[in-house]
This record gives C-alpha cells, sequence and structure tokens, in this order.
C-alpha cells in the first residue's frame, strides 16, 4: 500500500525591500515541509487490532519455522571430528543457546571422547572459534553471549576453523 504525499510549500515570491535574495532562498528552503499521511491514521479501532493479529500471527509462524529448522540437527560422530576444536566447531554451529548452556551442552558430549577436555577449555575454544550473532529483533540491554530472549534470533556461527588449518 502506497502511503501518499503532500507537500506544502509557500508560493509567495513577493519581495519586500528589507529582504535580499539570500534570506528568500533560505525561507523558501525552509517551507517546503512534507507531511506523509498515515495509512494508519485512517485505521478504525477493529482495523488496527486485526492488523496487529496478523502480524504477531506471522511472527509466530516465522519463529515456529525458525526453531523447527534449528532441530534438524546433523548426528555428528564426534570420534571422526579429528581434533577437539572441530568437534566444537561442528556442536556450536547454528546453536541458539547462551554461552554457559552451550559450553555445558558441549562438555558433556565431548568428556567420553576427549579425556583431557574441561569445562574452561571448552569454553575458550568456543570464543575463539565461534561468534554469536544477533537475527532478529535488536535489544540495546542485551549481553550478547548470555541473552536468551526468543525475539532476539541468536544464532552461533563458526568464524576462525579454517584459519587454524591455513
Amino acid at each position: 500500500m502506497a502511503d501518499s504525499m503532500v507537500i506544502d510549500a509557500d508560493e509567495s515570491k513577493t519581495k519586500s525591500p528589507e529582504t535580499n535574495d539570500s534570506d528568500q532562498n533560505q525561507s523558501a528552503k525552509k517551507s517546503l515541509k512534507r507531511k506523509r499521511a498515515s495509512a494508519v491514521d485512517s485505521l478504525t479501532t477493529e482495523e488496527r487490532e486485526a492488523r496487529i493479529n496478523a502480524l504477531r500471527e506471522e511472527l509466530e509462524g516465522l519463529f515456529k519455522y525458525y526453531k523447527e529448522f534449528l532441530d534438524e540437527k546433523v548426528n555428528l560422530n564426534l570420534g571422526d571430528c579429528g581434533s577437539s576444536n572441530s568437534a566444537i566447531a561442528c556442536l556450536l554451529e547454528e546453536s541458539n543457546l547462551s554461552l554457559s548452556k552451550l559450553v555445558g551442552e558441549i562438555y558433556e558430549k565431548t568428556k567420553e571422547t576427549e579425556s583431557r577436555i574441561t569445562v574452561a577449555s571448552v569454553k575458550s575454544s568456543v570464543l575463539f572459534i565461534g561468534q554469536r550473532s544477533l537475527y532478529g529483533v535488536p535489544n540495546a540491554d542485551a549481553d550478547v553471549l548470555e541473552d536468551e530472549i526468543e525475539s532476539c534470533l541468536w544464532c552461533w556461527e563458526v568464524i576462525r576453523l579454517l584459519s587454524l588449518y591455513s
């Protein structure tokens, strides 16, 4: 739906003897104002509520689709990864967990195959290998590593694994 636009301009071009050309040019620039006729202002209360409900349903559907997509994980044999960093990279990729929960989950999955691994080493590797990115609604007060607000759509991504082998 296109918004209509109304432009008000000062059409009086008469010069008074006490004004010069630069003053008139500045006043002409200042007088050009754009006023947008908002489509929302012309809606009734019922129409507004119907639009809001439709948008909420669409958002819920998108979040549901996102969650279903995240649940489709590849089954990984950690013994085939070659190194603990490779295994950690595979486990953190596309995770939406906070740092502390992700570190705990990765530690639990890797402690059987890697005897020397500790929670501190997993946390260090996660912070070195990965980055948590925001794909949803930004929150200025959010802790990037620990925030769990659903609408932010946090996602861990591997950013440094290739540089380890170059």
